[in-house]
């Protein structure tokens, strides 16, 4: 169990480092923020149908489910 949570924190500190790099990198491109505003319009729209749930639960979900 020790181990596990020594590689999980090992895991967590080199995803941080790779965020600040990447953040520090694309700080200095002039796109970021067009990109940024294009990724939010296209994940943007509106969604129809009731959501249904095949299987166990699992995930953080965004809406409530109708089990089917």
């Amino acid at each position: 169990m020790a181990a596990s949570l020594s590689r999980r924190r090992g895991a967590r500190a080199v995803v941080a480092a790779q965020q600040a790099l990447s953040d520090q990198v694309l700080e200095q491109c002039g796109t970021r923020g067009q990109f940024r505003d294009l990724f939010a319009r296209l994940r943007d729209y509106p969604k129809f149908g009731l959501p249904v749930q095949h299987g166990e639960p699992g995930g953080v979900q965004r809406r409530a489910l109708v089990k089917g």
